[in-house]
């Protein structure tokens, strides 16, 4: 994707959101947006480059912030507007420009964890299921309701604590309800050092191998907590992981994306929950040729 294509798709996506949603003034998109612009401003379309330097932890971060704008509002875009949950859109333009400025202290995150949300929804639409709800992200699957409890864990370190919350909230959910089950979904995004690690040119592998390499740390993690009672009713997780490619040469930004799926081992084993894991699980799989994230 070049700059010139990302800032075009973002202005559009962002008149869409004052129009609905009216942000406040000072909202991280308008940040975003003065930061893509002044990056667009200095492309040279007949050479495809960018005539200034910027720092490259602006640029990237900037570009990163920009594409996940335009999945969270090219989701809300497909939806009765006249159904759209406003107050939680006007909550998603909270919080700092980049996410690599977010403070668990101080709980300014909530803008990321609910465009994650509508992330994950996109996700799954584009997959073939149809989306229920805004509180939380539900999906009908034959007959049986599968719940999503979304998390973004501030760093590697609390990813199981992160998880183990999710179960929880979850089970509070489920327990009473009949054929309703649940299903984790984690980012990635805060615990793969984007702000140090940046792939400059155009060397795909090697983003591939970071994003399984992160995924590897938090799977093993995770292994203790995904020794789950049947009871509970909890599915698996899905664990969603992406990057950006940026060759400087060419101004072009490529997504490198992947989600990684680990099934809860159910205890005593119950066939049902591998088999409705497994079909969600198979239609991400066809859905991911279909998307980048």
């Amino acid at each position: 994707m070049k700059i010139s294509t990302l800032f075009d798709e973002f202005c559009d996506n962002y008149e869409w959101l004052v129009s609905v949603a009216r942000p406040a003034e000072g909202n991280r998109f308008a940040d975003v947006k003065s930061q893509l612009e002044n990056v667009a401003r200095n492309y040279d379309a007949d050479t495809n480059r960018i005539t200034k330097e910027f720092p490259a932890k602006d640029l990237f971060l900037t570009a990163f912030e920009a594409k996940r704008f335009n999945m969270a509002i090219g989701y809300l875009r497909t939806l009765n507007r006249h159904h759209l949950p406003i107050a939680k859109i006007r909550s998603m333009c909270k919080g700092p420009q980049y996410h690599v400025e977010e403070i668990a202290s101080i709980g300014n995150s909530e803008g990321r964890d609910i465009q994650f949300e509508f992330i994950v929804s996109a996700f799954l639409e584009k997959s073939g299921f149809q989306v229920r709800e805004f509180d939380d992200i539900q999906i009908s699957y034959a007959s049986s309701l599968i719940r999503f409890e979304c998390k973004r864990p501030a760093s590697k370190r609390n990813v199981g604590a992160r998880f183990g919350e999710a179960v929880s909230q979850l089970e509070g959910k489920i327990e009473s309800q009949e054929n309703e089950y649940g299903i984790v979904a984690l980012s990635a995004e805060k615990m793969g050092n984007f702000d140090e690690n940046f792939f400059v040119g155009d060397d795909i592998n090697a983003a591939n191998n970071m994003l399984i390499q992160i995924k590897n740390a938090v799977v093993q993690d995770l292994r203790p907590s995904l020794r789950i009672s049947a009871r509970k009713k909890i599915l698996g997780v899905h664990l969603f992981v992406s990057t950006f490619l940026w060759d400087r040469a060419s101004g072009n930004f490529m997504d490198v994306v992947d989600v990684f799926t680990e099934k809860a081992i159910q205890q005593p084993s119950t066939p049902l929950h591998d088999y409705l894991f497994g079909l969600v699980t198979q239609g991400l799989e066809k859905g991911a040729g279909k998307w980048t994230y």
